[in-house]
């Protein structure tokens, strides 16, 4: 049973370095990925009476049906079907072990969604979906490399609605910041916010070089404003 599955674990290993390119369409990508999760369904079937003996082999198939799953997400996104992106990804807990699924599912699909919700750029949206930031950053389950990676996110998120609000307004058409993720316009109530997790995300991940590029960057903009201002004046 055990060179069985060091067998299985080895190709399904080797399935994730084979993928149709980004660029194939997005029907190419479902029949591969589609066909595959059959195979891990017929898996799990096969090791089911052996669980009990080896818990471990039961999360071979499930494991890798939900990083298909997310992969599939993460193609979507970049294909622009964003509903087919969030769609796939409120699949993800079909596959969980138990009550939770992978910690490294979970957090890939956090960031896919935020990801996806700032692509789609619909305001109400990304303000609704705020309050996920309280669960995951509170959560004991994620590293300090993904919580890091977690508030550098919700600076990008503060920012994007921050650009609705009234106060400094940071022009993102030019010069640094560019692809940064920030908004056109970032309120003074925003300012802190966004601060305060650049800096969370630096204190728990220091080599965290995004966010230290973005917070950089970030600052700089506001400097300048603040200059023209003075200028003005």
């Amino acid at each position: 049973t055990f060179t069985y599955a060091l067998v299985i674990r080895n190709t399904f290993r080797s399935w994730r370095e084979r993928q149709p390119n980004i660029s194939e369409g997005i029907s190419v990508w479902n029949d591969v990925l589609t066909w595959r999760n059959h195979v891990f369904e017929h898996v799990n079937t096969q090791l089911q009476p052996v669980s009990k003996q080896e818990p471990s082999l039961l999360h071979l198939g499930y494991r890798e049906m939900a990083w298909t799953v997310v992969r599939f997400a993460h193609v979507s996104r970049l294909h622009l079907l964003y509903n087919v992106c969030l769609n796939s990804l409120n699949k993800l807990h079909e596959f969980s072990i138990g009550t939770t699924i992978n910690n490294e599912d979970a957090y890939v699909k956090v960031c896919e969604f935020y990801e996806c919700q700032l692509d789609q750029n619909v305001i109400p949206s990304i303000r609704s979906s705020l309050n996920l930031f309280s669960q995951v950053t509170n959560s004991s389950s994620f590293s300090n490399i993904q919580q890091s990676h977690f508030f550098q996110i919700k600076a990008k998120v503060l920012s994007r609605l921050g650009k609705n609000d009234e106060g400094l307004g940071i022009g993102m058409g030019e010069g640094v910041g560019v692809g940064l993720g920030l908004g056109v316009g970032v309120g003074k109530k925003n300012i802190q916010q966004i601060n305060d997790s650049l800096s969370k995300s630096i204190e728990l991940y220091p080599l965290n070089s995004e966010s230290w590029f973005y917070s950089g960057n970030f600052n700089l903009l506001q400097w300048k404003i603040l200059q023209e201002k003075e200028e003005k004046s």
